[in-house]
């Protein structure tokens, strides 16, 4: 949608910080809801306490960050805060924190010591920095305080530093404490709806003659801290004397219309003794404007104890304020002792006149009143209350010397011929209430010191019953304006006291656009555009702005299309009399396009389907999961990633009957806005693809062997990830489970029988291709003898094992090793590679189909390479080293080792693998030289022993 204000032609500081004990402000933002963390490897130098606490949502318990702070390069603690959704560019950040531990307990050392970063997709954004004093707001319990930041960048998380730094005691630690952190929009609520943005930088100068002045802790003006002042200190009696305290560095440059307002501390005597002692004035560029103002008790409003918040409005441009403090004279007896807390910057913003008008209000004032006339509190005729008032006074006396009341209001911006001037006046309802009534009411208006028009109303404007009524009077203007007067005069009774209540004045302009919302765009999507039409007086011109002092012009007309929009957007419009000299309205209103929030694409649970060919399926896609979620949203599926055509519109789809691969996409749309990726913006989908996959081969029929004249048997070849088999027969199928056997009973006269087998499988297809029917007839089979034997059936690996078939009078083999392998070959050599007792099977067939097999349990024996280790040799001179024969392994069951010298004589022997020789026979040592060792061992694992065989060099 899009928001319509009224505002001045100077920028509005969307985000501000606020001096704790004048202002409030409420974030209405998405929390964070998980996070991360680090910590140093070593506690002592830093640790994190409650984590979670900092994302629970709870706004009253906080995580603990923790260093030692006198160890630089100790080691940081962080905690990133990662929230559900991306931002919006300009989004705003608000962190609730506080700070302890036993050194650098205050928010200059949160400044020094904390850095914050963010981060999207995990990527940085590159915008780490320490904590900015200017946008630290106090809190209201005990070290806390809050932060807030709006940044152009996106960003899902948040991650805050915590890294040591020397000076502090040693021993000592500094604790941050992480309530919560939440994005999105930060509206910002103040006295008097104005926002005030505070200073950055300080500087300090005295004059040559001021000997012995002072200004103490310049810093503690911008530190955001109302309980830390910089305090200047001017001794009394020196003539010209004078401190000076300059701060600058405000967000935006403060325009003509704009407040300062300064949090003073001043001895209620001084401020009293007139309005020497400090003056307050602007600088631009450092070029003085010339706008010194001196403080003085009817301009200052209490805020604390000994503490006066003083509020002026410059005339010109400024990015410099300064205070100074004079030297007193002698007899005031008071040196110019001045605290300043704070210097903050309120940008001027129009508010809505009473009775809901867009209207442009004044921003000073002053009393030009004649004679004894006055004006008293003339400041609430521009306070923005419609309940407050000034009263124009023309006392009892002579008409020559009472003279006129008058009251001049500026108007903040200038007008043009046509606008409309509004001011609301009633009766003082004083002692002599009908009497006031016949005063004479002049009111004229102004462009700078050029009276432009004036008017006069002498009839009586509130009289009986409507004494106590407000009055309106309403006026057209006819050239450019800047100001407004309002005159009282007395009236044909001398004796008569008048006295007028003033409550308001603005200037309603001729010239602003106006919306037309039925023309207009009024929500976009993300990467739309948006059509702004808007209506004007006849004889004017619409200029469109980016920014709201007007410098840069964008468009010329009606209506204005904007660009593709990612974020919401905000244009200026204001109209030019083109019949007026140019006249140009500075009453801008602004335009918010509003774009509503980046749409993902829906998602899938898996991106690909397998289907069995020349079938269809149901597709299944999920609407992404935002928060605040999703409302009126649903699901279009297309048949091309960009255009295409629409398949349709619900969270499922089903296809045609596919026999080729083909993708589908799909997109959100949620009140007609979908689902879009940035740079450029564009329709983003989600591809899911289909996959039609062929039926795997059937099973190979064939007719088997049987024993029973009256059956006929088939037999079928195994069909990989079956799960059972279905045997066709005569329009009827018959699930045999697992068995690839099949025998019928037939009829001797007709002894034939056809079948064919699907397998019913795990596969995508479920089924297998159908085996092509065989028919079968009952063979009667003589026996047929199945004789084979094998070379070497037990052997240790690697093993390879010849087998020899015996039978006779057989034309075919089928060898099952045991092993899942198996061969056709008459007399197959067949290699082993695990170790194991095996079963062979071998199934033989003749000329005439008959077959027959024979399976002998336990036929191999293979056992593993025995994990035993002989030594070449040892040296058995008595140092204690390799001074025995011994064999090393693990595992074995039996061993027995003979050792023989080079004449064929036994040595030594043993039976236990633990028991080694040391070289000697029969009590003797043998000599040095080659003996042989010969040793049978069998593993626990394996059935059969191994030889091993080998020479020892025997080394004294």
């Amino acid at each position: 949608m899009i928001k319509k204000i009224g505002i001045s032609i100077l920028s509005l500081v969307i985000f501000s910080v606020l001096l704790s004990q004048v202002y409030a402000q409420t974030p209405v933002c998405e929390m964070a809801s998980s996070e991360t963390n680090t910590v140093p490897v070593n506690p002592l130098l830093g640790t994190i306490d409650n984590a979670a606490q900092a994302v629970d949502g709870n706004t009253t318990t906080a995580s603990s960050l923790k260093v030692t702070v006198n160890i630089a390069g100790s080691g940081t603690v962080t905690q990133t805060l990662i929230f559900p959704t991306l931002s919006a560019a300009n989004d705003s950040a608000t962190l609730l924190m506080g700070y302890g531990g036993s050194a650098v307990q205050n928010l200059a050392g949160v400044a020094n010591l904390v850095t914050i970063e963010t981060f999207n997709n995990g990527v940085s954004n590159a915008d780490a920095q320490n904590l900015s004093g200017g946008l630290i707001k106090a809190g209201t319990t005990s070290n806390t305080f809050t932060y807030g930041f709006r940044t152009a960048l996106q960003y899902d998380a948040i991650k805050l530093s915590v890294t040591p730094g020397t000076g502090a005691p040693l021993g000592a630690s500094f604790q941050l404490d992480i309530y919560y952190g939440c994005k999105g929009p930060y509206p910002v609520v103040v006295v008097g709806d104005d926002l005030c943005s505070n200073a950055s930088s300080v500087n300090t100068s005295t004059s040559a003659t001021c000997v012995g002045c002072g200004i103490a802790n310049p810093n503690f003006a911008i530190d955001n801290s109302t309980n830390t002042s910089a305090d200047i200190t001017v001794p009394v009696g020196l003539a010209n004397a004078t401190a000076t305290l300059d701060v600058g560095g405000f967000p935006t440059t403060g325009n003509a219309g704009d407040s300062v307002e300064v949090i003073l501390g001043i001895d209620a005597a001084l401020l009293n003794a007139g309005t020497n002692a400090v003056t307050v004035e602007t600088f631009n560029m450092g070029q003085p404007n010339n706008d010194a103002v001196a403080l003085n008790s009817q301009v200052v409003q209490a805020v604390g104890n000994n503490k006066s918040l003083y509020t002026f409005r410059p005339s010109k441009i400024f990015d410099q304020v300064r205070v100074t403090a004079a030297s007193q004279a002698v007899a005031v007896g008071l040196a110019s002792d001045v605290k300043v807390y704070g210097v903050c910057k309120k940008d001027f913003r129009a508010s809505p006149f009473t009775g809901g008008d867009i209207c442009i209000g004044g921003d000073s004032t002053a009393d030009e009143s004649t004679g004894l006339s006055s004006v008293e509190n003339p400041t609430n005729v521009i306070d923005a209350d419609a309940t407050n008032f000034s009263v124009l006074n023309v006392p009892i006396g002579a008409l020559a010397l009472v003279g006129m009341a008058q009251q001049y209001v500026r108007f903040f911006n200038a007008g043009c011929p046509g606008d409309t001037i509004k001011f609301v006046i009633q009766d003082d309802n004083g002692a002599i209430a009908s009497a006031s009534a016949t005063g004479v009411i002049r009111y004229q208006t102004f462009l700078g010191t050029t009276l432009v028009e004036s008017f006069s109303r002498s009839t009586n404007i509130v009289t009986g019953a409507q004494a106590a009524q407000k009055v309106s009077i309403q006026f057209a203007t006819t050239a450019p304006y800047d100001g407004f007067k309002l005159i009282l005069e007395p009236g044909s009774t001398a004796a008569a006291n008048y006295r007028l209540r003033f409550y308001s004045v603005c200037a309603k302009p001729k010239t602003p656009p106006t919306l037309d919302s039925a023309a207009s765009d009024l929500n976009v999507c993300f990467g739309g555009t948006a059509t702004l039409v808007v209506n004007s007086p006849n004889g004017t011109t619409v200029e469109w702005y980016s920014d709201a002092q007007t410098t840069n012009l964008i468009f010329t007309g009606s209506p204005f299309v904007t660009p593709a929009l990612t974020q919401n957007t905000t244009y200026y419009a204001k109209t030019v009399l083109s019949g007026s000299g140019g006249c140009s309205s500075n009453f801008v209103v602004a335009y918010t396009v509003v774009v509503q929030r980046q749409l993902p694409a829906p998602t899938f649970v898996i991106s690909q389907v397998a289907i069995c060919e020349n079938t269809s399926v149901t597709l299944n896609a999920n609407l992404p999961v935002l928060s605040p979620p999703l409302t009126n949203a649903t699901i279009k599926w297309y048949d091309a990633p960009q255009g295409g055509n629409l398949l349709t519109t619900s969270n499922t789809y089903n296809t045609p009957v596919l026999n080729q691969t083909t993708t589908y996409y799909v997109e959100t749309d949620s009140a007609g806005c979908i689902s879009t990726r940035l740079n450029p913006p564009i329709v983003q989908r989600t591809p899911i693809t289909v996959i039609p996959q062929s039926k795997v081969n059937g099973p190979v029929v064939s007719c088997a062997q049987t024993g029973d004249i009256n059956e006929v048997a088939f037999e079928w070849t195994v069909v990989g990830n079956a799960t059972s088999y279905n045997v066709l027969r005569d329009g009827t199928t018959l699930n045999v489970g697992l068995a690839t056997r099949y025998e019928t009973t037939i009829d001797p006269s007709n002894p034939f029988a056809t079948i064919s087998v699907v397998a019913a499988t795990s596969d995508v297809c479920m089924f297998s291709k159908e085996a092509a029917p065989v028919t079968c007839s009952y063979v009667e089979c003589a026996p047929i003898d199945v004789d084979f034997v094998a070379l070497n059936p037990k052997q240790c690996l690697p093993a390879k094992v010849q087998f020899f078939d015996n039978t006779r009078l057989v034309n075919s083999w089928l060898w099952e090793f045991g092993d899942g392998q198996t061969s056709t070959l008459q007399n197959p050599e067949h290699e082993y590679t695990e170790p194991g007792i095996f079963s062979v099977t071998l199934k033989v067939g003749n000329a005439a189909d008959c077959f027959e097999t024979e399976t002998r349990d336990n036929f191999v024996e293979i056992c593993a390479e025995p994990n035993i280790f002989f030594p070449g040799g040892f040296t058995p001179n008595g140092d204690g080293l390799n001074d025995e024969f011994i064999v090393k392994g693990g595992g074995v069951e039996i061993f027995k080792l003979e050792i023989y010298n080079q004449l064929g004589q036994r040595v030594f022997n043993t039976g236990s693998i633990e028991k080694g020789w040391d070289g000697k026979f029969e009590g003797d040592n043998q000599p040095e030289g080659v003996f042989v060792y010969r040793a049978f061992v069998k593993l626990l694992e394996e059935p059969l022993e191994k030889e091993f065989k080998g020479n020892i060099t025997l080394v004294r």
